[in-house]
């Protein structure tokens, strides 16, 4: 029997094997219909290329296993929108925030500081060799 396409979406990418469902979020936004939801499932096949096994870090921690996850869209009617889909459309979010200078500033910041403690006393001397813009 030819699988639906909801269960064809729940098969792994990379081994097309069934992956476990983690959650359920519904989606609420302008333009999606109600009822919508985003499914996260996770892939537990230990063949799967993506896989990657426990390690041991240091002595008695362990990393966990490493496990592909991907995303379903559900419509209200049960269906699947096809892949890529989505990337078509206006985008929610902003191309360049206003706080876009704030980590080169607060690099900046913390460079100084280290220099700082390394030389003391020597800040504006360093302030002037790193070529400093931030404020102080």
């Amino acid at each position: 029997m030819a699988e639906t396409l909801y269960e064809e979406s729940h098969r792994c990418p990379f081994c097309n094997e069934p992956g476990k469902l983690l959650n359920k979020i519904p989606i609420r936004r302008v333009g999606v219909p109600r009822g919508t939801v985003v499914e996260t499932l996770e892939c537990y096949s230990e063949r799967c290329p993506q896989y990657m096994p426990p390690v041991l870090v240091g002595t008695s921690t362990t990393q966990p296993a490493i496990r592909n996850r991907w995303q379903v869209q559900v419509n209200p009617d049960g269906s699947i929108p096809p892949k890529g889909s989505g990337a078509t459309g206006p985008k929610a979010f902003e191309s360049t925030p206003e706080w876009k200078d704030v980590a080169p500033v607060a690099r900046d910041q913390l460079r100084l500081a280290a220099t700082r403690d390394e030389r003391r006393g020597e800040a504006y001397e360093i302030k002037r060799d790193l070529d400093y813009r931030g404020g102080y």
